[in-house]
């Protein structure tokens, strides 16, 4: 198995690459909030292949939208590149999920409704809690 290390791209060519890859490896060894390679690679149906720390761990569910191996295992990441490429059907239906997770998730709209969904939440919170104190 080879693994090329292809270097820095622009938007367009980042688009390219994405459109025609399998999946993604992260193999980060940080606590990450929300990578964009995240975000761009989902939307287009690759993979992640990611290490199992912080919200990388959180973004996947294993089997079925990515892999996960343990930070700096490149014994534990060669198993999960070998079952995306042997299992064609496998890697067709994780690349459905992944695309269907990300259209219902991350869209601007769906954001935007979940910060609306948490502040309204916080609100009532807040107004419970002070009616509460006035009594």
């Amino acid at each position: 198995m080879t693994v090329e290390f292809l270097g820095v791209f622009n938007g367009d060519e980042v688009e390219r690459l994405l459109q025609n890859a399998k999946a993604m490896n992260m193999p980060s060894e940080y606590c990450e909030g929300f990578p964009m390679a995240v975000a761009e690679s989902r939307t287009r149906g690759a993979q992640m292949i990611a290490v199992r720390i912080g919200s990388l761990e959180e973004l996947k569910i294993e089997g079925v939208t990515g892999m996960g191996y343990m930070a700096g295992d490149v014994d534990g990441l060669i198993p999960a590149v070998r079952r995306l490429r042997q299992n064609h059907d496998a890697l067709a239906e994780m690349r459905r999920s992944c695309r269907f997770k990300c259209e219902g998730h991350l869209t601007e709209e769906g954001n935007y409704q979940r910060i609306m969904q948490i502040y309204e939440n916080v609100f009532a919170e807040r107004s419970h809690s002070s009616k509460c104190r006035m009594q």
